[in-house]
C-alpha cells in the first residue's frame, strides 16, 4: 500500500497537483491498535485540518449522520 500511495503521489506532482488528500476515511486493516491509522498516515507528513459535522434532532439525527457518512465512505450509494 506504501507503494502504491507513493507512486500516486509522485505522478500526480507531475501532473502539477500540490496536494494529495487521505481523505476522512480511515485506511481499512492497518492494524488492531487503536492509533495504527495515525502511525500509518504519519510516513506521509500530513497537514491535518479539522472537520466538523453538524446534525439536528438529538439522538436520530447522530445516528442519520453517523449512517450518512459510513455509506460516502465506504463507497456504498
Amino acid at each position: 500500500m506504501d507503494y502504491l500511495f507513493s507512486e500516486l503521489m509522485l505522478h500526480l506532482r507531475e501532473d502539477g497537483y500540490q496536494w494529495f488528500s487521505l481523505g476522512l476515511a480511515p485506511l481499512a486493516g492497518v492494524g488492531i491498535r487503536r492509533d495504527a491509522t495515525l502511525e500509518e498516515r504519519a510516513k506521509f507528513e500530513p497537514v491535518w485540518e479539522e472537520r466538523f459535522l453538524v446534525y439536528r434532532y438529538g439522538h436520530a439525527g447522530f445516528v442519520r449522520t453517523a449512517l450518512a457518512l459510513e455509506r460516502i465512505t465506504s463507497g456504498g450509494a
